[in-house]
């Protein structure tokens, strides 16, 4: 298995085109800081505006998903494990599930054995994809589906925050702060756990419409 960093050779980002079929809500944030409401709202902004059409790999056909960052064509598959664990498997998790096939390639005669394909040979990447994998499970497993999906096509997967417009990692980053950080939220198969730990002077957080398996949570700590 090897890993994978690269940007594909012969595939590029389709045109933009409509890929939501029905309007649901975004998530929002309210608390006592409105600093910190505005920056949950700007990492929300980022993460859509990264989402374009693509296919490449296992994902055959177009469809969206979250490219590495602003300037980038397609996903990479260290940001793609990374910036679904960080939450983004969580809000858009059909988005998430595209973007982990799109990094996966078929090896050559060998049948359905499937590998992460890159350059560098940095063999974490392979590693943290199946983190990425794992973690959209966790977000999803209502669908009956190992790893939220993942895995149907058959074989073996052998002090000042700044946004960086480039990656989006960058922006989900935030959005793991405030979901898994300030609210302290903790994933199984079963469900969720919260231990909220809230920052200096908050004296409330409040996050409305947050999607989760076929529910919209609203949490008030």
């Amino acid at each position: 298995m090897v890993d994978s960093n690269r940007q594909p050779d012969q595939t590029q980002a389709l045109p933009s085109m409509p890929w939501r079929s029905s309007y649901s809500p975004v998530p929002s944030l309210v608390t006592d800081d409105a600093e910190i409401d505005l920056a949950f709202r700007i990492a929300l902004g980022d993460l859509v505006s990264s989402i374009a059409p693509f296919k490449d790999r296992l994902l055959e056909e177009a469809a969206p998903v979250f490219l590495a960052g602003l300037g980038y064509e397609a996903p990479w598959t260290r940001d793609a494990a990374i910036n679904v664990w960080n939450g983004a498997g969580l809000l858009y998790p059909d988005v998430a599930r595209n973007t982990l096939l799109s990094v996966v390639t078929r090896l050559p005669d060998q049948g359905e054995q499937f590998a992460l394909v890159g350059q560098y040979d940095q063999y974490w990447d392979a590693i943290i994809w199946a983190i990425g994998a794992w973690n959209l499970y966790l977000f999803t497993p209502l669908t009956g589906e190992l790893y939220g999906g993942v895995q149907e096509k058959g074989g073996v997967i052998s002090d000042e925050w700044r946004c960086c417009p480039r990656q989006t990692w960058s922006a989900t980053g935030y959005l793991r702060v405030i979901l898994r950080g300030v609210l302290g939220m903790r994933f199984e198969p079963q469900g969720i756990r919260l231990r909220p730990r809230l920052l200096a002077g908050m004296q409330r957080i409040e996050l409305r419409d947050l999607p989760y398996r076929a529910m919209r949570l609203h949490i008030v700590v």
